[in-house]
């Protein structure tokens, strides 16, 4: 003859198994973030590589044409006789602006607060998840109803954490 309700031997089982299975999730979880955050890397890296070749290659275009520019100078210089030293010449300059270095590392920054939040998701999924299977095996084993109603009485999110709105920070602000 079989039972619909679970031994205290099942339970407690079932309550091990549910641990193991979230620590294992997470597990699986930090290992999958790290893995997203090399290949992110990897994909700045390259990114970057291909936007320092191409300003490596506006360098030499720069050049090319300063040093056009200027021959083009030394011959009206040598036409009118303007001594070498008083020429005019065109030297080659960039511009490029020193928040590359600091751009990048925000973009880092970035991938790497992204993926912590995508952990701390992940496992808060996971605890509750967990939590929840913890608690459906422990009511299978409540007999009374004071045991149900304790079980029943932990305040829902909402009711720890209520909202807040711009006009209760303004009313707030205004009443000190």
């Amino acid at each position: 003859m079989t039972t619909n309700r679970m031994t205290t031997s099942e339970r407690n089982e079932l309550k091990t198994l549910a641990n193991e299975r979230a620590r294992l999730a997470m597990t699986q979880v930090r290992s999958l973030a790290a893995d997203r955050l090399v290949e992110l890397n990897r994909q700045l890296e390259a990114t970057w590589a291909i936007e320092d070749f191409e300003l490596g290659e506006m360098w030499k275009e720069l050049r090319e044409t300063a040093n056009a520019a200027n021959a083009k100078i030394a011959t009206r210089c040598d036409e009118l006789g303007i001594h070498p030293d008083l020429r005019p010449r065109i030297v080659t300059g960039f511009g490029r602006t020193s928040i590359d270095a600091t751009r990048r590392a925000q973009l880092r920054q970035m991938a790497k607060d992204e993926n912590e939040a995508a952990v701390r998701r992940a496992a808060h999924q996971i605890d509750t998840w967990k939590l929840e299977t913890r608690t459906k095996l422990v009511r299978e084993g409540l007999t009374s109803d004071a045991a149900m109603s304790f079980l029943e009485s932990m305040p829902g999110t909402a009711d720890l954490l209520p909202a807040i709105t711009a006009d209760d920070l303004t009313r707030a602000l205004n009443a000190r």
